[in-house]
C-alpha cells in the first residue's frame, strides 16, 4: 500500500504528533511521501514542497491569480504536484488538517483523479470553518460525497464536526491521537517533595482557548499564602506569550516562572518529566472553540505525572476513568479552583498510592498510544481500499 500524506506546514512544534504516525506507520505500509505547502527549517524528513517555491512575491500573486481564474486554489504548483501524484501512483492520500484537504480537493481535479483519502480534523479546521480559504466549507462537503472517511481524536470534535460541516455520523470515526513512547517515558516521581519548591509543567501555544494567565494567577495565589518557591515551566509560543510574559511581571512571579518558548520535543519531554505534576487550564470560547483532545496531557501522563485539567471539550476523554486521586477536574476560568488542586496534591504527596497512579496511567496509555493509532489508520486505509466503510 502507497500513501502521501498532505499537510499545508510541515511541521509546526504542536503537529509534532502527525510525524510521530508517520514514522509509526513506516512498517505497515510499502512506500509514504509527504506533500507540503510550507515546509519550516531543519526537516531531517524527504518532504516534496509542492507550492509556488519562488520568492518573488509578484510571481507568486500572478501564479495564484491565474490559478484563481482557472477554478483552482492558491500556492499550489499543480503541474509539479500533478507529476508527483503520478509518479508516486498513491493508494491512499491521507490529508492532515481539512486544510489540506481543501488543497488536495483542487489537486486531484487538476490531475483527474480520484484517489480515496483519509482527512483527518483536529480542531481549527472545524471551529474556523467558515473564516478558512475560500469556500473551504463548501469544498469540504464536496469531499465529504467522495470515497473518503474523516477522523477526529474524540466524540466532542465528531459532533462539531457533524454540526459544522454537516457530514455525516457514518463518515466519521474516532482516532485518539497518539504520543512518542519513546520520548515520553514513564518516570517514577519523587517520593519525598519540598513543598515550596513543587515544580509545575504545561504545555500549549499561548492563544485565547488555552488561557495560561489562570494558570500564572493560581501561582500568585499559592505565593501570598507563602509558597514562594514553586515553579511553573510553560512550553509553547503565541501571539499572547508576550502578555502572559508582562502579567507574570505584573503579579510578581517572573522568578518563578520560566517561558522556554517553542522547544525541540526531546526538550519538551525532559522538562516534563522533571516536573512534579502538569496543568492544563484550556476553556470554551463563546463560539464553542475548546480543546479537542490535548495530546500534551496524555503525554504528562504517560511521564507518570498527575495532572489538573478543565472539564472543557474533549479533554476527559483522553482519561479511561476518571479518578480523582491523580487528575482534579476544575471549573473553567478558575484561578483559584487551579490552586487548590495544586494545594491538595502537594499536601496529599506522601499518602498517593504510586503503583496505583501507574496502573490507572496504564489503562489510559493502553487506550491511547501511537500504535494503536497506527493500527486503526492501516485498518481504515483497507477498509477505504476493499469498499467496507
Amino acid at each position: 500500500m502507497k500513501v502521501i500524506h498532505h499537510t499545508v506546514r510541515y511541521l509546526p512544534p504542536s503537529q509534532t504528533f502527525i510525524a510521530d504516525l508517520i514514522n509509526q506507520l513506516e512498517p505497515l505500509v510499502a512506500e509514504q511521501h509527504i506533500f507540503a505547502h510550507e515546509v519550516l527549517a531543519n526537516q531531517k524528513t524527504i518532504i516534496d514542497d509542492i507550492s509556488h517555491r519562488s520568492s518573488n512575491f509578484l510571481i507568486k500573486k500572478s501564479l495564484n491569480f491565474i490559478n484563481q481564474k482557472r477554478g483552482f486554489c492558491h500556492n499550489t504548483n499543480y503541474s509539479y504536484a500533478k507529476k508527483l501524484l503520478l509518479q508516486y501512483q498513491p493508494d491512499i492520500i491521507h490529508c492532515h488538517f481539512g486544510t489540506a484537504a481543501y488543497f488536495n480537493y483542487y489537486l486531484q481535479k487538476y490531475a483527474h483523479t480520484n484517489i480515496p483519502m483519509v482527512i483527518s480534523l483536529h480542531g481549527f479546521d472545524v471551529f474556523f470553518c467558515d473564516s478558512l480559504f475560500n469556500q473551504y466549507k463548501e469544498t469540504i462537503k464536496l469531499i465529504a460525497n467522495k470515497n473518503v472517511i474523516f477522523t477526529c481524536p474524540s466524540i466532542f470534535l465528531k459532533q462539531k464536526v457533524i454540526k459544522s460541516l454537516s457530514i455525516p455520523n457514518e463518515k466519521i470515526i474516532v482516532v485518539p491521537n497518539g504520543f512518542n513512547s519513546k520520548l515520553f517515558k514513564y518516570t517514577p516521581p519523587k517520593k519525598i517533595i519540598d513543598q515550596r519548591a513543587f515544580k509545575i509543567a504545561h504545555v500549549g501555544r499561548f492563544i485565547d482557548v488555552k488561557e495560561q494567565k489562570y494558570l500564572l494567577e493560581a501561582i500568585h495565589l499559592l505565593k501570598k499564602q507563602g509558597m514562594t518557591q514553586i515553579t511553573l515551566d510553560l512550553i509553547g509560543d503565541g501571539e499572547l506569550q508576550q502578555e502572559c510574559i508582562m502579567l507574570a511581571k505584573t503579579l510578581g512571579i517572573e522568578k518563578q516562572v520560566t517561558f522556554h518558548g517553542a522547544i525541540a520535543h526531546k526538550t519538551v519531554a525532559s522538562i516534563i518529566q522533571d516536573s512534579d505534576i502538569y496543568a492544563h487550564p484550556s476553556f470554551t470560547l463563546p463560539t464553542g472553540q475548546a480543546e479537542s483532545f490535548g495530546i500534551a496531557i496524555l503525554e504528562a501522563i504517560a511521564t507518570g505525572k498527575p495532572v489538573i485539567i478543565t472539564d472543557s471539550g474533549g479533554m476527559s476523554e483522553i482519561l479511561h476513568q476518571k479518578n480523582e486521586r491523580f487528575v482534579k477536574i476544575v471549573k473553567q476560568k478558575s484561578a483559584q479552583a487551579i490552586a487548590d488542586s495544586i494545594q491538595v496534591f502537594i499536601s496529599s504527596w506522601s499518602s498517593i498510592n504510586w503503583q496505583e497512579f501507574q496502573r490507572y496511567r496504564d489503562k489510559i496509555i493502553n487506550k491511547n498510544n501511537i500504535n494503536q493509532t497506527a493500527l486503526l489508520i492501516t485498518q481504515l486505509y483497507k477498509s477505504l481500499l476493499d469498499g467496507s466503510v
